[in-house]
């Protein structure tokens, strides 16, 4: 075997090893070269011109936003040999050897691969260790969120008081799962998602020094496809490059991201407004035989469908490549309203979950079109109500309701009676109770029906008091009141001097007698239950309480909860009250013919009724 032939796979080997992918090679070493973290440079480089640098940073955000590119630079500005900077010169020893990883003083770990609590005290020996050549030992610890809690905690007081010439930098893609005490102990800067805009602007200066020619629409979906993430986009535009042998073509991108064609999507969503069902599976078919995935094509479904509301909602608001397709999707979303768009939103979002679990995603995708174009568009409620309120929902001739209440035909009557028993069943009546009803004599109009408060609906029923033991409540006393002649009347004399302690007594116990003379004050309560303490301390309290408003207690006895029968307290007799006015506004609510129709044409019901204030 001769020379040249040992090294002639040799020299291909070189050639190859030459090439640098994109994210590599135009990695950011400069923040005016950062693109996207505009507010993390900024801070970073008044924290180095005003020597205020902390001796911990976390960085947090999604995978290639530059986080550890932002530690790489960090160690650059703080290591360079012309001295602490925000422009690192990039071109001495320190700057070179940071660049290829080679610093003997920057120490770049991946926390994934050392995890254990042995091999994190290794980390931390180094720590006392003085620089070997430069200013500082910096270490970079990548997705720190994989150390365990042992790990962490063994980091905790080296991170709070390190020596003066450590500096730590951290970063992580799930900051949920670092523990508070370290972020306690370091300055934190979240990292943003990458705009389209800044990212295209970007990638175009790129592929302009590359000397790459480009498409507009095949570099757009490279964009959308790296969603946010600046080292994404590189990788995928590095492979679109390869791909379409050294440029980048919209159809050869398409191929490689295994998109639709965005004219095909259009005419799809078209189908699919106009109920075409017919054309819906064509569409459908002919996409899955394409190669397109159904999961991408009810994505871009989406897609359409969120920038036809948005464009519904603030017109003018979209990128510049998309003015056509936004002309065109709100000219054949024009007749649809807002809610029916919703409604296809909601839809295609839980079938594409159904998609991703199916073995059958040609006859899963094609029903779940199909679903979405043979919804029913939603009627604005305002026109509903308008038409409810003319005396019929479809516009002519009388409500059922109303011809039912008025004899009509037993068919109609029927339904009409299962509709309400169905209502009234929720409401607590029975079948009889709902006979009965029906024989009552008509409601009042809508004009004479009065929502009341609380108070005047119990002055209206005259509720009667079930408990004999207990008197009603009086007037307020005034504070000059001599005599003290119900257990209420104690409790709401209380509650005017603002001592908490009556609302306790409200709450918390009972009266099973009540006497009072011109001798003193005597009363027989009991808990309802041990919260509120031992019978001995409320019969203190009690007793401190009559002295304080001028009267003389006599005996006080206060029973422990027991479980027999015993009178409601106050407060439970309120609520009682409460409930009982509260059925009765839901009745007259109920009542009301508005209300009648739009419980009957939407099948609703009655949740709940706000008192008047």
């Amino acid at each position: 075997m001769t020379d040249s032939s040992v090294n002639a796979p040799d020299s291909k080997k070189s050639v190859s090893s030459d090439y640098v992918v994109l994210a590599r090679k135009w990695r950011p070493y400069r923040f005016d070269d950062l693109a996207g973290q505009a507010h993390a440079a900024r801070a970073l480089r008044n924290a180095l011109t005003s020597s205020r640098v902390p001796h911990a940073l976390v960085f947090t955000g999604i995978r290639g936003v530059g986080k550890t590119t932002l530690a790489r630079l960090m160690a650059m500005c703080l290591n360079c040999e012309t001295g602490i900077t925000d422009t690192p010169c990039g071109t001495c020893n320190s700057c070179k050897e940071t660049i290829s990883g080679s610093h003997p003083d920057v120490m770049e770990i991946d926390a994934a691969s050392r995890t254990k609590v042995d091999q994190m005290r290794e980390v931390l020996e180094m720590v006392g260790l003085a620089p070997a050549v430069s200013r500082y030992r910096v270490i970079i610890l990548d997705e720190v969120h994989m150390l365990t809690t042992q790990s962490f905690n063994a980091l905790l007081k080296t991170l709070e008081e390190p020596p003066a010439h450590v500096v730590f930098m951290f970063a992580t893609t799930e900051s949920r799962k670092i523990p508070a005490t370290i972020f306690s102990r370091c300055q934190r800067y979240d990292l943003r998602r990458i705009s389209r805009s800044v990212m295209s602007d970007h990638l175009n200066k790129i592929l302009t020094a590359e000397k790459v020619s480009v498409e507009p629409e095949g570099l757009s979906a490279i964009v959308r496809a790296a969603d946010g993430s600046m080292r994404d986009a590189l990788s995928l535009l590095d492979q679109a490059i390869a791909h379409g042998q050294g440029s980048i073509e919209n159809e050869a991108v398409r191929q490689l991201l295994g998109l639709t064609d965005r004219q095909a999507v259009m005419d799809l969503m078209e189908k699919i407004l106009t109920n075409d069902g017919e054309g819906v599976l064509e569409a459908s078919g002919h996409f899955y035989h394409q190669g397109v995935e159904p999961l991408i094509l009810v994505g871009e479904l989406l897609d359409a469908v969120h920038m036809a509301t948005r464009n519904r909602i603030a017109p003018g608001d979209a990128d510049a490549d998309k003015v056509d397709e936004l002309a065109r999707l709100a000219e054949m979303t024009k007749p649809v309203s807002l809610e029916h768009l919703q409604m296809i939103y909601q839809t295609l979002l839980r079938g594409r979950q159904d998609l991703q679990l199916t073995d059958l995603p040609l006859q899963t995708l094609e029903m779940l079109l199909l679903r979405v174009a043979l919804l029913r568009p939603i009627p604005a409620l305002e026109s509903l109500v308008k038409k409810l309120q003319k005396g019929s929902p479809s516009g002519g001739g009388a409500a059922p309701a109303a011809g039912a209440a008025q004899g009509g035909s037993a068919g109609a009557s029927n339904a009409s009676d299962g509709q309400r028993v169905s209502g009234s069943a929720v409401r607590g009546q029975t079948f009889s109770e709902h006979q009965k009803t029906a024989q009552q004599p008509p409601k009042p109009a809508p004009s004479q029906v009065k929502v009341h408060s609380v108070s005047e609906k119990i002055n209206e029923l005259n509720i009667e008091n079930s408990t004999p033991t207990q008197e009603p409540a009086t007037e307020e006393r005034s504070e000059n009141t001599d005599e003290l002649t119900s257990w209420d009347q104690l409790i709401s004399l209380a509650e005017q001097k603002g001592i908490g302690l009556g609302l306790k007594l409200k709450n918390q116990l009972v009266c099973l007698s009540f006497s009072s003379d011109d001798q003193a004050v005597a009363m027989k309560l009991r808990l309802i239950d041990d919260c509120f303490g031992p019978p001995d301390s409320i019969v203190k309290r009690v007793r401190e309480m009559l002295i304080r408003f001028g009267f003389t207690p006599g005996r006080i006895v206060v029973e422990a909860a027991s479980k027999g029968a015993r009178p409601e307290t106050i407060q439970e007799r309120e609520n009682r009250k409460d409930n009982v006015v509260r059925l009765g506004l839901e009745e007259q609510v109920l009542a009301h013919p508005m209300v009648d129709k739009l419980v009957e044409r939407f099948q609703g019901e009655l949740l709940h009724v706000e008192k008047s204030k």
